[in-house]
């Protein structure tokens, strides 16, 4: 498939981690009269559709939540619907995005650990596997692609050291999802947290948070709720998600939003979405994998090295 992508003559391309340049039709997806983010057709044509489209993306079975807002909204609704005032998390730190989420875990009252590593440098898997097992958290958290250090860590072993001690498993794929293969359901991710404007290829202005059934069962143990009300995670199981999918409203009833969607953008992404799924998905990893190696070649070339370890190299973000 060729992916007809928008031509801007009026400024450098963009070849930053994010915002990324937009395919045409995701541009034109936006060119069209507002409308009602409450109306049921919006709901059931635009809404649900793309909800479905970015299953396949992120590799689960479990549902995907659309909010307005970025990468740091989904990192930030996932931390406090989950974690309460002194619940032991243990946070990865590899970089600026590893702060960012023990940053994250601090505002929300987590009693939380750092695991550092040096940044750019290998995690030590063995080393983890101790820390968690000593500290028996409720979370453990992992920056997949570490942007601020070209870096992608291996989230399928921290999924299984995460269910080792029965630890729910935040990841953030902000700068991974749709670019670098994600397997959510098969890592054992219980909140897959992520934005819009990346290497889905869609506006900024949304987050995109799948949850798996042991998060929702964690938010519903809680004892207080959540202190958003806009980011509260178990209100759209409450409020949007069909009874046949485990939520709470009736299959076949009117739907609420806790939220306004931006619909605009929700049609961007639907195209988006489905632009992916139609280059599939092991098509896409591949071209992100040539594209990186043909640009660390370039780097060589210029006679200039790459920061990270070689073993950790990112297909979608490169640091010199």
């Amino acid at each position: 498939m060729t992916i007809n992508w928008a031509q801007c003559h009026t400024r450098p391309v963009l070849m930053i981690p994010g915002p990324t340049e937009l395919p045409f039709p995701v541009i034109q997806a936006m060119n069209q009269p507002p409308a009602i983010q409450y109306d049921r057709s919006f709901d059931e044509e635009v809404l649900e559709p793309t909800t479905l489209a970015l299953r396949e993306v992120f590799q689960t079975t479990h549902e995907v939540i659309i909010m307005p807002g970025s990468g740091r909204t989904a990192l930030e609704a996932g931390a406090l619907s989950v974690i309460e005032p002194g619940d032991r998390v243990l946070v990865v730190g590899a970089g600026q995005f590893g702060v960012l989420m023990r940053e994250i875990m601090n505002r929300v009252g987590a009693d939380w650990t750092e695991f550092p590593v040096e940044w750019g440098a290998r995690l030590d898997l063995d080393r983890l596997a101790r820390e968690a097992e000593r500290l028996r958290p409720k979370a453990i958290t992992l920056v997949h692609n570490e942007t601020s250090t070209g870096t992608t860590y291996p989230a399928a072993e921290v999924g299984r050291i995460a269910r080792s001690v029965n630890a729910l498993y935040l990841l953030d794929t902000v700068s991974s999802i749709a670019g670098i293969d994600v397997r959510t359901d098969e890592w054992g991710v219980d909140l897959n947290m992520t934005g819009s404007q990346k290497c889905l290829a869609a506006p900024l202005g949304m987050s995109l948070v799948s949850v798996s059934p042991r998060a929702f069962e964690a938010m519903e143990r809680r004892k207080r709720p959540a202190s958003s009300l806009v980011y509260d995670l178990l209100r759209w199981k409450e409020l949007w998600v069909p009874a046949s999918r485990g939520g709470k409203v009736p299959d076949g009833a009117p739907r609420r939003q806790p939220v306004s969607i931006p619909t605009h953008l929700t049609s961007a992404l639907r195209v988006a979405a489905r632009l992916i799924l139609d280059e599939g998905l092991p098509h896409r990893f591949r071209r992100h994998a040539v594209a990186g190696a043909a640009v660390r070649r370039g780097v060589a070339a210029m006679g200039l090295e790459m920061f990270p370890d070689a073993s950790l190299l990112s297909n979608t973000v490169s640091c010199v």
